[in-house]
């Protein structure tokens, strides 16, 4: 199980860096927005950068909350990973939806030929907000898909994990196994 470990470290660090993309995109989007606003008294929707700023601050806080307590021996159970990584992998889908839906209120088919260019910056930031929103939903929803099935497998084998932590690459384990082999062979 070393490799669900491996893969649940590689996991987070990609949602993470993606969702700090995200942020900080949206971020731009607001302040672009809000430029536009004071030098033509223009209203742009941007509803998907509030969203998107919210959830990928909620997303890395939760995921470093979660590596926090793993590294400090308290993890979480992997039904409780579950339900909260769920949360943000659907919040991820809402920003795409909504980027694409408010581009296409705020620009006339999302083409990004506005005659100010601030706007059309606005414009021009809902394509990368979607696609890395995708991404990062993509990212956690395979995660848990994954993490999903090895539970269900070890769950049908008669062994329910659906309460236990997600299992870690323990050198412990293999220190140990060592030195109950070098204690069996100096007793011989």
């Amino acid at each position: 199980m070393t490799w669900l470990y491996t893969y649940r470290l590689c996991t987070f660090l990609l949602a993470t860096g993606l969702g700090v993309g995200v942020a900080a995109l949206c971020l731009q989007s607001e302040g672009s927005k809000a430029i536009v606003y004071v030098d033509s008294k223009r209203n742009i929707n941007v509803l998907y950068a509030h969203v998107g700023a919210i959830d990928g601050v909620y997303t890395t806080v939760l995921l470093l909350i979660i590596l926090i307590r793993d590294s400090c021996h308290r993890p979480l159970a992997i039904v409780y990973e579950l339900v909260l990584l769920a949360v943000p992998a659907v919040a991820w889908i809402v920003v795409a939806i909504l980027a694409l839906v408010k581009n296409g209120e705020n620009f006339e088919g999302s083409v990004c030929n506005d005659s100010d260019s601030i706007a059309n910056d606005i414009c021009r930031y809902a394509g990368p907000i979607v696609g890395l929103s995708i991404g990062v939903a993509a990212v956690l929803v395979l995660y848990l898909l994954v993490l999903s099935f090895v539970a269900w497998a070890g769950a049908r084998r008669g062994t329910p994990i659906w309460l236990s932590p997600v299992p870690r690459s323990s050198a412990a384990n293999t220190t140990t196994r060592l030195v109950r082999d070098l204690e069996s062979k100096t007793m011989v």
